[in-house]
C-alpha cells in the first residue's frame, strides 16, 4: 500500500474510536456533571440523552475544518 491509502485507513480508524470514547466515556461524564437528573435516568434514556450531543460535536468539527480551509485561501 501506498502512503497515502494508510494514511487514509489510519485516519477513519483514529477518527472513529475517537468519537466512540467521547460518545461512551466523555459525554456520561460530562452530562452527569452539568445535569444532577442524568443519573436518574434509565439506561436507554441516558442513550438517548448522549446521542442529541454527538451531531452537534461533528458540526463544531465541520465548521472548525471550514474555516480552517477558507482561512488558506
Amino acid at each position: 500500500m501506498d502512503t497515502n491509502t494508510i494514511l487514509l485507513i489510519s485516519t477513519c480508524f483514529a477518527s472513529f474510536f475517537t468519537f466512540q470514547v467521547i460518545f461512551h466515556v466523555v459525554s456520561y461524564w460530562f452530562s452527569a456533571k452539568i445535569s444532577p437528573g442524568f443519573n436518574n435516568l434509565n439506561f436507554k434514556k441516558k442513550i438517548e440523552w448522549n446521542s442529541r450531543g454527538d451531531p452537534s460535536l461533528g458540526k463544531v468539527n465541520v465548521a472548525i475544518a471550514s474555516g480552517y480551509l477558507v482561512s488558506g485561501m
